[in-house]
């Protein structure tokens, strides 16, 4: 064997053997340069502690007078080496401003045990001479490190695992109601809670195996977040009070008053037998569970500029109590409790990450998701949870630290509130209809560009009467170019023409960089650039985090590029060379456009446009008549082109001078809408503010 493996250790799944430079797992091994080696066995000893980077620096790079860029360059080649081995697993975090830490506890392999040849082993091994015994013996031995080593990764263990990853097309659930915002499945499979829109009423609904439908309560507000009881006793919903004349803001944060009822129900004798609510909560909820039968926990935060934090609440006592915060779980946003077992979920950049955590709250399994938003739910055997990032796809994360894909069939509309149902072997959830209405309003009439397809982005091409589209249709999404001058014409396909399309992904972040001739777009955490004459596609980065890009070098690929971090959005610019990203703006970005290499933003609740050069530091204020939470929509010459107002009710299209700030109104605004996109010669693009039709359904396990 080559080197000396007195030095190997044990982390997770990976044996590491330092004195080769090498990782191992059963399947494969990956090779790293020496530094980062070092870095990683300083790591190791120093278990659990936090090691700044200075002491990096000093111990791995004595002598040396080196940056912390090689510290960080090192981190990078060594999670990249453990991602090949194991995936998305967490092995080292990152702690803002104290340093890194290796999360799983080292097993050192020198201090295992290693047979001698001692006289004394030698008598004992002749007492041993019966095979029944020493077979004995041994099986005694295995048996023993077995229950240790179980109790001790207990965590993880999965014990009677039952449930389905491959579904087909089951049934589609009869309801009373026009609409359905939110549906989950009782602990046991008779019932279903769901929330019903009828009219300006929302309901509280609850549907048994027979389709008769009980209403618990009804409300002229929102109804959300709908949670059972671990035995179905109670039922949880979070009330939002109506904002009233303002509504949503479209940057920013607005605090709501919330109330979140509890209700215990007879559900076989359709009794209501008790009521409790905290009233009241000015903030917003985020997640409800229950932490167990009785105990609420939720997630929120109390005020518009708080933090998010867990809390918890006795229906008996009528006591709440914040949850002490997790080192490791800064600002989280759900919080999910089944049979002891939390699942955790938490932005960390450039992502999510998800974390498992046993019944004292100490973190046993980590995953990093690429999402800005997800939604988690527990598998009834509390084997792992099922994430579902878009309705396209959805994986099982499990307490083991595997991960698998659940397969289901294509459908045209948007799946979400996903739940699996208490055998296991059967989904329900919610499927939304992604018919979309797409429509121009040019100077002298409104005219209806789409009638179906679901379109995610809309992006006006300046130099010509067209518009540039990104669809998504079953399992593939397109890039379409689409002519605007034939009014005849109803259908989008009629007049549309493919550039770009890719089977089993989403595709985001579609921008200009040189207006109708390159495009830059998103594929999960790959940056691509197209040249429309020619076709060609060319990816220009993998990294996770990786927002739209405003702004690319034509000749170093250098990148202006928003990132999203704790929901708060900044603008970075990424060194191609060095494959490496710094921060330029440190408020919170509100709107931007940009292309040909400048770009303009905005910040949240503040007046004014900026201007920053893709290929320089420098920023420079413009334009301060510019309305405060502006949507940007357009950049021609001189002229940014906006809008203001809150969702789904928007001012008129409006055009500010850069240089002198003198505003000019254009069009009229279009009531209950949303803008899309402004051409400044063809007009307005918007979409109506109709609440999507959606109805319950539910998948069955694949029998094949």
């Amino acid at each position: 064997m080559k080197g000396d493996d007195s030095t190997a250790f044990r982390i997770g799944d990976i044996t590491v053997y330092p004195a080769r430079n090498e990782l191992c797992t059963k399947a494969s091994t990956a090779s790293v340069q020496p530094k980062v080696m070092a870095v990683l066995s300083y790591l190791s000893e120093q278990h659990p502690r936090v090691v700044s980077t200075d002491e990096l620096m000093d111990k791995v790079w004595s002598g040396r007078v080196v940056t912390q860029s090689s510290v960080q360059k090192s981190m990078t080649f060594l999670r990249k080496a453990i991602a090949a081995l194991v995936g998305d697993q967490i092995y080292i975090e990152h702690h803002s401003k104290k340093g890194y830490q290796l999360i799983r506890k080292p097993e050192w392999l020198r201090d295992a045990y290693q047979p001698n040849t001692s006289s004394l082993w030698r008598n004992l091994a002749n007492l041993l001479a019966s095979k029944v015994v020493f077979s004995g013996l041994i099986l005694a031995l295995v048996g023993a490190l077995l229950i240790t080593y179980g109790f001790a990764h207990k965590d993880r263990w999965l014990w009677g695992v039952s449930h389905s990853t491959q579904f087909t097309a089951g049934s589609t659930l009869s309801l009373n109601v026009d609409k359905v915002a939110e549906v989950v499945p009782h602990p046991r499979k008779d019932y279903i809670a769901l929330i019903g829109v009828t009219g300006s009423q929302h309901q509280v609904l609850v549907r048994n195996s027979n389709g008769d439908i009980w209403s618990i309560a009804r409300s002229a507000r929102r109804w959300s977040l709908l949670q059972w009881s671990p035995d179905g006793r109670y039922l949880a919903v979070v009330e939002r009070d109506s904002l009233g004349a303002k509504g949503v803001p479209l940057f920013g944060s607005q605090a709501s008053l919330l109330t979140l009822h509890v209700y215990e129900l007879d559900l076989e004798n359709r009794v209501l037998l008790d009521k409790h609510r905290l009233s009241d909560w000015y903030g917003d909820i985020y997640s409800v569970t229950w932490w167990q039968e009785g105990v609420l926990e939720f997630v929120a935060r109390s005020g518009s500029k708080a933090v998010r934090n867990r809390y918890r609440y006795a229906l008996a006592t009528q006591n709440l109590q914040q949850v002490r915060a997790l080192e490791f779980s800064v600002n989280p946003i759900n919080s999910q409790v089944h049979q002891s077992f939390t699942a955790l979920l938490t932005p960390a950049e450039p992502g999510l990450q998800l974390d498992f955590l046993n019944e004292d709250q100490q973190r046993f399994q980590s995953f990093q998701i690429d999402a800005s938003a997800a939604e988690i739910s527990w598998l009834p055997d509390a084997s792992g949870v099922l994430v579902t990032k878009n309705h396209r796809d959805w994986k099982i994360y499990y307490r083991d630290g595997t991960v698998k894909t659940v397969k289901k069939p294509d459908t045209d509309r948007a799946l979400s509130s996903a739940h699996f149902e208490e055998d296991g072997d059967s989904l329900v959830y919610l499927g939304t209809s992604m018919t979309d209405q797409l429509w121009l309003q040019d100077s002298s009439r409104v005219s209806l560009l789409e009638k179906k397809g679901h379109i995610d982005q809309v992006l006006p091409d300046i130099g010509e009467s067209a518009l540039i589209l990104v669809r998504h249709h079953q399992d593939t999404a397109q890039i379409l170019k689409v002519l605007t001058d034939n009014k005849n014409s109803e259908t989008l396909d009629s007049r549309a023409t493919i550039l770009y399309e890719r089977d089993g992904a989403s595709l985001e972040n579609l921008n200009w960089q040189v207006p109708g001739q390159t495009l830059t777009f998103n594929v999960g955490a790959d940056v691509f650039t197209m040249q429309l004459a020619s076709g060609l596609v060319e990816k220009l980065t993998s990294a996770r985090g990786v927002g739209r890009a405003w702004s690319v070098s034509s000749d170093s690929k250098d990148m202006i590029f928003e990132r999203r971090h704790m929901n708060v959005k900044n603008l970075w610019r990424y060194i191609a060379d060095d494959k490496g990203w710094t921060q330029v703006t440190f408020g919170d970005v509100a709107s931007t456009v940009g292309m040909s290499g400048v770009v303009y933003y905005q910040n949240v609740d503040q007046p004014g446009v900026w201007r920053l050069n893709a290929d320089g530091p420098s920023q420079r204020l413009l334009a301060e008549q510019l309305p405060a939470n502006s949507k940007l929509l357009a950049i021609k010459a001189e002229y940014l082109y906006f809008t203001v107002g809150v969702q789904c009710s928007e001012s008129d299209i409006m055009r500010v001078n850069i240089n002198t700030g003198e505003l000019v109104r254009l069009q009229p605004e279009v009531p209950d809408s949303e803008t899309l996109a402004y051409h400044p010669d063809m007009g307005r693009i918007y979409t109506p503010c109709l609440e999507a039709e959606a109805e319950v359904s539910t998948l069955i396990a694949n029998s094949h």
